[in-house]
């Protein structure tokens, strides 16, 4: 992995792969901020005058998801990062390079 911005967008020399990906996801789960971040759904923001919709929709539809974090560009293709927890097992999952976002 070698990243050249904190965006995660489009740049000569950024790459990663789907293994340090999950680590960088799991240790994001460590901490209660991001969980927080990962699982909300929709806000709001100037008094209401624009509305953040959470692309990741693991996040109301998957019985279990506890976070997650979606991503795309022209370079990266479609990209999701998915943590999910099943019995006392918790699991991270990653896609990058998919070509539709479903």
């Amino acid at each position: 992995t070698r990243f050249c911005n904190c965006t995660g967008l489009d740049a000569d020399g950024h790459y990663s792969s789907a293994r340090d990906i999950a680590i960088v996801t799991a240790e994001l789960m460590k901490h209660e901020v991001f969980r927080g971040w990962f699982l909300t759904w929709v806000d709001y923001l100037r008094g209401g005058e624009t509305q953040l919709v959470n692309t990741n929709k693991l996040i109301r539809y998957y019985n279990g998801i506890i976070g997650g974090k979606t991503g795309t560009t022209d370079a990266a293709g479609c990209c999701l990062t998915a943590c999910a927890e099943r019995k006392n097992m918790k699991l991270v999952a990653v896609a990058l390079g998919c070509e539709e976002d479903d």
